[in-house]
């Protein structure tokens, strides 16, 4: 991934607010096309969707996501190989999520911190994350919308790769 030519889009649900240490870890890498949005969506799910809409409206061809309160290269974790060439059309970086099971499958995916290509999004038919829950009411969630996300992926064709790490401190 070519720094210079790759569109970041850092979702900032809900209140616009992100990580110093991650837009210096950006800049520092030399990424230059930051997107800050999410902004006023109701609901983590829609602000994704936008995220990924916004980004395959753009002029740009690879994509690196992530979240507001993700901070690179913290705590003794390397993020840097997440920026190298792994393989992989999906490849993300793993973060304490505050689920302890949440990276357990190989192939698990989580919003945090990952990248693709405009030709991997275009295989993923829209919406690109939904929630899904375990009652009929939609009252009890199932999982979390990556989990949907990651569904949708590789029933495409597919694939997820981890590569690298960083510090996470969620917040609402």
């Amino acid at each position: 991934m070519n720094p210079r030519t790759a569109f970041v889009h850092i979702q900032a649900y809900p209140h616009g607010l992100v990580e110093p240490g991650l837009l210096l870890w950006l800049t520092d890498h030399g990424f230059r096309n930051i997107y800050i949005g999410g902004v006023g969506h109701r609901g983590i799910v829609s602000g994704f969707n936008e995220m990924i809409r916004v980004a395959l409206a753009s002029p740009f061809d690879h994509y690196l996501f992530a979240e507001r309160d993700i901070r690179p290269n913290t705590k003794g974790h390397d993020t840097e190989p997440f920026l190298n060439e792994v393989g992989g059309d999906i490849v993300c970086a793993t973060y304490p999520c505050g689920n302890s099971h949440a990276w357990d499958h190989p192939d698990s995916f989580h919003t945090g911190l990952w990248r693709t290509t405009r030709a991997a999004l275009l295989r993923i038919d829209p919406p690109w994350f939904t929630n899904d829950y375990a009652d009929p009411m939609h009252i009890r969630p199932a999982g979390c919308e990556c989990a949907s996300f990651a569904r949708r992926a590789k029933a495409a064709g597919l694939t997820i790769i981890r590569s690298g790490e960083a510090d996470h401190t969620a917040s609402h």
